[in-house]
C-alpha cells in the first residue's frame, strides 16, 4: 500500500520506517528539508537502533518535497505533528494549523 507521513520528526520518522518495515511504500515530508539528508546519518538521539531500521528498509521510503503530490498519490496519509500541552491542560494545534 501507499502511505504518506507528514512530520518526520521524533515520532514521525520511526513510524514512517515501521510502516516501510511492513512492505508499504512510504513517502514522506517534513518542512524540515534537511531531514532527507540526515536520513543517511546517525539518529541516535531520537531512537535507539533507528539506523538499522532505516538501512534494512529504506527502499520501501521516499521523500517528497511536495505535499501535493505526496497526498495525491497515497492512499493514507498520516500527520504526526506536535501538539504540545499549554498551561491549562489542553493540547496546542498551533503545528497542526501551520
Amino acid at each position: 500500500m501507499k502511505i504518506s507521513v507528514i512530520g518526520l520528526g521524533k515520532l514521525g520518522l520511526p513510524f514512517a520506517f515501521f510502516l516501510a518495515s511492513k512492505k508499504n511504500n512510504v513517502i514522506g515530508y517534513d518542512l524540515n528539508t534537511r531531514i532527507k539528508g540526515k536520513i543517511d546519518k546517525n539518529f541516535k538521539d531520537i531512537e535507539p537502533d533507528l539506523n538499522k531500521y532505516i538501512g534494512r528498509n529504506k527502499r520501501n521510503f521516499k521523500y517528497e518535497t511536495d505535499i501535493n503530490i505526496l497526498i495525491r498519490d497515497t492512499k493514507i496519509t498520516f500527520i504526526v505533528l506536535p501538539t504540545p500541552s499549554r498551561k491549562d491542560g489542553s493540547f496546542s494545534n498551533k503545528f497542526i494549523l501551520d
